[in-house]
């Protein structure tokens, strides 16, 4: 019922214990592809040699010059031969159960157009500890409104994601030219088109350290910013939508004003036709020191 898609760019010190996560699934995948995306390490070589040992799961790797990790995506999707997709970066890990659990909300509404569940975090610099996550008061269930709660929450995330391959392909995939918050347009994207089903128990391990994957979005404009600011209709947002984009808007901006007062003066300049008054009024934030 499940592909696992996994994209690969220099991770040779974490991709085996990924692997491992998902070899380790009490429900195994249908089939696990794996797309390196160019890596100049040893990724690729350890995961031919992990598959070389691996009699579990029906296994594909795609070897490709380095297109970024949306295209990555896109193609696993796009290679995969079952309804549903679950995303897992190279450099994070599962629990036993996730894949089951995936399946137990699947089952219960298979026109879903994506199914998550709680994560925990581990930071090189701050430790473990898992964000401030809320669903609904079922184990399983259906997300009441995702604009509103993706405000205070931490509700998808693309290691704790399945999503279902029909409405991915109707709304195009993760945008391959975007650079920063792609992920995030994506799931405001599904939302729009069918539920979105949950699991409140946590599943999923994500790791944080230090590498250069920041560096290429350095003055980088979030990509749900750009999009909506260059419709016509932006006076006619639905409410909680607009609410969700000033959030992703201003907290891209907060990020910078300490590192970078000239990328966080782009990026408030980014918002000023959409957010007009308000967005204006932020520039204020420069002032401080």
């Amino acid at each position: 019922m499940i592909s696992v898609v996994i994209p690969l760019y220099n991770k040779a010190l974490t991709i085996e214990k990924c692997l491992n996560s998902v070899n380790n699934q009490t429900v195994l995948p249908d089939e696990l592809i794996i797309i390196n995306d160019g890596s100049k390490d040893d990724s690729l070589k350890i995961v031919k040699n992990w598959i070389a040992i691996n009699t579990k799961i029906k296994c594909q790797i795609i070897d490709q010059l380095n297109h970024g990790v949306s295209y990555s995506r896109n193609k696993g999707v796009e290679l995969s031969n079952s309804d549903f997709v679950a995303f897992l970066d190279a450099d994070d890990e599962w629990y036993e159960d996730f894949l089951y659990n995936m399946n137990k909300v699947i089952l219960m509404n298979r026109n879903i157009s994506l199914v998550t569940c709680k994560h925990e975090v581990y930071d090189e610099h701050l430790g473990p500890y898992i964000p401030k996550q809320y669903f609904g008061e079922n184990e399983i269930g259906l997300v009441d409104n995702y604009f509103l709660l993706a405000r205070d929450n931490e509700v998808i995330n693309s290691s704790k994601v399945v999503v279902n391959k029909i409405y991915f392909e109707k709304v195009g995939g993760f945008p391959e030219k975007a650079i920063l918050a792609e992920d995030l347009f994506l799931w405001i994207k599904l939302s729009e088109c069918a539920p979105i089903g949950y699991c409140n128990k946590l599943l999923v391990n994500i790791y944080h350290a230090d590498d250069n994957s920041r560096n290429s979005r350095v003055g980088q404009i979030p990509f749900p910013i750009v999009y909506y600011s260059s419709l016509n209709y932006v006076d006619n947002l639905d409410k909680d939508l607009y609410l969700l984009l000033w959030d992703i808007h201003l907290k891209h901006i907060l990020g910078s004003l300490a590192t970078n007062k000239k990328e966080a003066f782009i990026r408030i300049l980014s918002g000023v036709k959409l957010f007009k008054i308000k967005g204006f009024l932020i520039f204020s934030l420069l002032l401080i020191p």
